[in-house]
């Protein structure tokens, strides 16, 4: 065993292996698939060489491995029985179906590796193991209107799944295929107050995307983008439906996780990121300064612009839910107490109550608690 292997097998390598495991395949099979996963690079000592990227590298053996547990052993007695079930998933008629069962059991395999970890749980005790609502919700300690949210939300995803691997099957199984497309939203966007914000949610890669028309109005680029593969936001936003809801979550976690420090985990493997700040003259001006991590051990970027970074302070949230509909009307650089800072105001238009934010201009942290007017 080289020294750089000996390295992945210390109490934090493996719990932050088990942490990816339990995501990947749930909680009965986490413990599994660690031993299956240390078992394999102990196989491959003799490629890894640097430390550094260590932990990368046994993520990525964990999801190959993770991937071939899927398609055999105890995952393969589940996908038989979801291709039996395929109509009751995707509400068809299995049995005027002419596709071979086994291409539907792949198919399907491959679908449900894109649910996130808790919905695809859901819906495999539900439609393979046949578990009421009710053992489901006291099984993985949810209420019982979370399972039906996640049931509803998992078969719409699967749906997408199934339109964008095989077209033909969902048209066998009578459904429509409908193209992936941006869907306006009731939700008014925060930044020019005026627009509805489009929505796109894609299943390969599985992304969901927010854009504003009236802020960009060839719609080139989304104001927004999360991408499900990754671990930490596929926990994150797992369940939830409402674009309101699930864009103030996500602006909550980029305001605690962009919090001042200087090193940062990597949001999908957990190495340590370096904060880095970005300013970038051609862009709009709520926009145009940012800071982000990048990581050089998965190439996983986190970013965020100074209007998303005052988007996320609690007191900002408070604002937007009292008024639905609030614009930013000034952007603009200016030194309080010896600290060169960023001013942002955002108004409601409908009683003209405002709030201000003060970032510092370097990094983006919070100066003081705003409070509105």
């Amino acid at each position: 065993m080289t020294h750089a292997t000996q390295t992945l097998f210390t109490e934090r390598s493996r719990s932050r292996l088990l942490a990816l495991c339990t995501h990947l395949g749930g909680r009965d099979a986490a413990e599994d698939l660690v031993q299956e996963t240390l078992l394999e690079a102990w196989r491959q000592a003799h490629k890894l060489t640097d430390p550094v990227g260590g932990d990368a590298w046994l993520a990525a053996i964990a999801r190959n491995v993770w991937r071939r547990w899927l398609r055999t052993g105890h995952r393969q007695a589940q996908v038989q029985a979801a291709a039996k079930q395929a109509a009751e998933v995707v509400e068809g008629d299995a049995a005027t179906m002419e596709l071979d069962r086994l291409e539907l059991a792949d198919v399907l395999d491959s679908a449900l590796q894109l649910l996130p970890p808790v919905t695809r749980e859901v819906l495999v005790r539900r439609f393979v193991d046949g578990t009421s609502h009710a053992e489901i919700a006291t099984r993985l300690g949810l209420s019982a209107d979370a399972v039906s949210m996640r049931i509803s939300r998992g078969k719409l995803i699967l749906q997408r799944a199934l339109e964008s691997h095989e077209p033909e099957l969902l048209s066998a199984m009578g459904l429509a295929p409908a193209a992936v497309s941006w869907r306006r939203t009731r939700l008014a966007c925060p930044i020019c107050g005026t627009t509805a914000v489009d929505v796109r949610a894609s299943s390969v890669p599985p992304v969901i995307s927010f854009r504003c028309t009236g802020c960009v109005p060839d719609g080139t680029v989304p104001s927004s983008v999360f991408a499900l593969d990754n671990p930490t936001w596929a926990e994150l936003l797992d369940g939830m439906v409402r674009p309101s809801a699930l864009l103030r979550r996500a602006s909550r976690f980029m305001h605690d996780y962009f919090n001042g420090a200087d090193v940062l985990a990597c949001t999908r493997c957990a190495a340590p990121v370096q904060l880095t700040s970005y300013e970038r003259h051609e862009a709009f001006a709520p926009h145009r300064r940012g800071v982000f991590t990048e990581c050089h051990a998965c190439g996983e970027v986190a970013s965020v612009s100074a209007a998303g970074r005052a988007l996320g302070v609690p007191a900002v949230q408070a604002f937007q839910r009292v008024h639905r509909r609030m614009a930013l009307t000034q952007v603009s650089e200016l030194e309080r107490g010896g600290v060169d800072a960023l001013a942002l105001t955002w108004r409601a238009p409908a009683n003209d109550a405002h709030i201000d934010v003060l970032l510092t201009l370097d990094r983006l942290q919070p100066l003081d608690i705003p409070s509105a007017a």
